[in-house]
């Protein structure tokens, strides 16, 4: 439970990434040191802090996830806002455009709706129709 600083995986570890203007707004303001430490000091997290902190985060917003799930969603909300999956890997870090693409985006059910929309749209306006004049 004793706090220490671990270097990245890879080199590729080390990359800028985009903060989204609505977490800048909630994280704390500070000039220096971690964004989240100890209170009253400029010191890690300890595991069992981190946990805690987590499991009160999880509560507050009424789901049970782990850390590893929200990049998950983050991949998936990169590919919603329609951000090129080269974009997506490089903010995940990710070494194969195929763990980005593959692995870590998901179709959720609002995005089949939106297919399924589409295609009908499409069949509706008698696009098939034009097959015969061909």
């Amino acid at each position: 439970n004793n706090p220490h600083i671990k270097q990245p995986k890879t080199e590729k570890s080390k990359r800028d990434v985009v903060l989204p203007d609505a977490l800048d707004a909630i994280l704390p303001k500070k000039k220096k040191g971690y964004v989240f430490s100890q209170d009253g000091k400029d010191e890690p997290l300890t595991k069992t802090m981190v946990y805690k902190r987590w499991k009160a985060y999880c509560k507050e917003i009424g789901h049970d996830i782990t850390a590893h799930q929200l990049r998950h969603g983050y991949a998936t909300i990169l590919f919603e806002a329609g951000v090129d999956v080269k974009d997506a890997q490089d903010q995940l870090g990710h070494t194969n455009i195929m763990t980005t693409q593959g692995r870590y985006t998901h179709i959720r059910q609002q995005r089949r709706n939106m297919t399924a929309s589409k295609i009908n749209t499409f069949l509706a306006g008698g696009n098939l129709d034009s097959r015969k004049n061909s």
